[in-house]
């Protein structure tokens, strides 16, 4: 079936027709949705942005006009971006700063300016790590899985997990120095 007989379909609130577009559409959704969020959510997280993506286009599916759209994807698409960049808004909240010896960021400090200053030399800093140091690092201090949760996660020992997080803090702390973003007790 095409998108054009889809989308009629799902204006005529078709649940086959639903089915057929989660079958054909969710992985591209979820290649979407980890692009934009990377290692920042949890695959739990990426599953229910998926989902939520097909509910908003089912529950829109009235507003849906085939002669607007030849097909679904830049639609999906949209609804995708828009979702994870909300999902990504509402977890700032429940992210902290990375902190052991690195940096000091002090609870009070409510100028988004610095905080997304900060945010952008962590980033700089944080691809000169490998993909699963980048990896461990974020799910310990900026989701705050426990030590157990990542080993489970990546099949590595507890002690292989403490010892590349102390190296991946030596390793950002000599970067930051390096750049002159840290002066041996915050980043400045």
């Amino acid at each position: 079936m095409n998108d054009k007989k889809l989308m009629k379909q799902l204006k005529k609130r078709n649940l086959t027709a639903l089915e057929t577009v989660i079958n054909t559409y969710e992985k591209y959704v979820t290649y979407i949705i980890s692009q934009i969020v990377g290692y920042t959510l949890q695959k739990e997280d990426i599953q229910e942005i998926v989902a939520d993506v097909f509910i908003s286009l089912w529950k829109n599916s009235e507003n849906l006009n085939p002669d607007d759209y030849n097909d679904l994807k830049p639609y999906i698409k949209t609804i995708a971006i828009n979702m994870a960049k909300n999902k990504l808004r509402r977890n700032r909240q429940n992210i902290f700063p990375l902190n052991e010896d690195i940096l000091l960021i002090e609870k009070d400090i409510e100028d988004d300016i610095i905080r997304k200053e900060l945010k952008d030399i962590l980033r700089e800093v944080l691809r000169y790590l490998s993909d699963e140091d980048q990896y461990i690092l974020i799910r310990y201090y900026y989701q705050g899985a426990k030590i157990k949760d990542i080993t489970h996660d990546m099949s590595l020992s507890e002690s292989n997990i403490k010892s590349r997080l102390m190296r991946s803090r030596t390793k950002l702390k000599k970067l930051l120095e390096e750049r002159g973003y840290y002066n041996g007790n915050q980043i400045i």
